[in-house]
């Protein structure tokens, strides 16, 4: 009984995989604008599926899509954010005229460890 379960479960994630994998990848890459974030936010949105254990649900593609704009919106901000901290970073550095750390790195050259 519990194996025919499991298969069950399996089976109907591979049929939603195939189902929805294309669409929501055209979906995240709208958002995202970028084919490969995009990819590994269907692949989070599909494990997320599978390990929150939403098989009840009798129509998951409301589910689906929506987890999947959450994620591809996280990605796009957590993107902002490191673009934001990266300028900010090098005006800083600039300001203050000092080397990144890695210029600080060749300039030091190699050390003895």
């Amino acid at each position: 009984m519990f194996d025919g379960h499991a298969n069950t479960d399996s089976e109907r994630i591979e049929v939603l995989l195939r189902r929805f994998e294309l669409p929501l990848l055209q979906f995240a890459t709208r958002i995202t604008g970028d084919r490969e974030r995009a990819r590994d936010v269907v692949q989070e949105t599909f494990v997320k599926f599978q390990n929150n254990g939403v098989f009840q649900n009798p129509e998951p593609a409301t589910w689906l899509f929506t987890v999947c704009r959450n994620g591809a919106l996280n990605v796009c901000r957590k993107e902002r954010r490191m673009q934001y901290l990266d300028q900010e970073l090098i005006e800083t550095r600039e300001a203050k005229q000092q080397p990144m750390p890695f210029e600080r790195l060749e300039q030091e050259g190699p050390r003895d460890f």
